[in-house]
């Protein structure tokens, strides 16, 4: 089984865990700096993704690493280059599926797969500042009464579920790099956390004053 990683940018920890392949699929070992630390999961220690000793741990799945110019790749098994071989062929003239996988993992990052509590709690104004705005109509329903809130909270959860893939396509268009989206993002999930715990402080004391 691969081993598990997790990213810590500044003092923020990215909720997904990672595999090394995902690592690079999804540029965090690309032009690293200070900011970005590596530790495997289950361990306590944070080090730096340019002091992380990747070869030691990948060498034990059977993974064979090069490390060259602050970037990292993997090359493939024999396995591997068999089926690649074997998929080419039955293809013909179409483009290798391991350029067309790649082209993916790179259009759509995992991050875009995490739920957003900042998306799912402050909706239209998270909308607004990462460039959406048909979120706006939220305020609109809110004036609908039952029904309106009811639309307001589907989108609310659409937000939630697929906010980060939304504002990623408009991020991406920017020319935003995936460890600066995956951070901004991470600030979001915080601020919106911090929303519902709010929510829920306010509504136990509301219920012990009236009580």
């Amino acid at each position: 089984m691969p081993n598990k990683y997790q990213v810590k940018i500044e003092d923020s920890i990215l909720p997904d865990l990672y595999t090394f392949d995902q690592l690079i699929n999804s540029g965090l070992l690309d032009d690293v700096d200070e900011k970005i630390k590596i530790r495997l999961y289950g361990d306590s220690t944070w080090v730096t993704a340019r002091s992380f000793p990747f070869s030691d741990l990948e060498d034990k799945q059977s993974s064979h690493i090069i490390i060259e110019d602050k970037r990292y790749s993997r090359t493939p098994s024999s396995n591997d280059e068999t089926n690649n071989m074997h998929a080419e062929g039955q293809r013909g003239a179409e483009c290798p599926s391991s350029f067309r996988i790649s082209q993916l993992q790179q259009e759509y990052p995992p991050v875009v797969e995490v739920w957003n509590w900042g998306a799912f709690c402050l909706s239209w104004l998270w909308g607004v500042f990462n460039g959406l705005y048909w979120p706006l109509i939220v305020i609109a329903l809110n004036f609908i009464p039952y029904v309106g809130v009811v639309f307001s909270l589907c989108i609310c959860v659409l937000l939630g579920k697929n906010g980060n893939l939304y504002a990623w396509r408009k991020a991406k268009q920017k020319g935003c790099s995936v460890e600066q989206f995956t951070y901004i993002q991470s600030k979001w999930n915080i601020a919106g956390q911090i929303v519902i715990i709010v929510f829920f402080l306010i509504l136990i004391l509301l219920m012990i004053f009236i009580s």
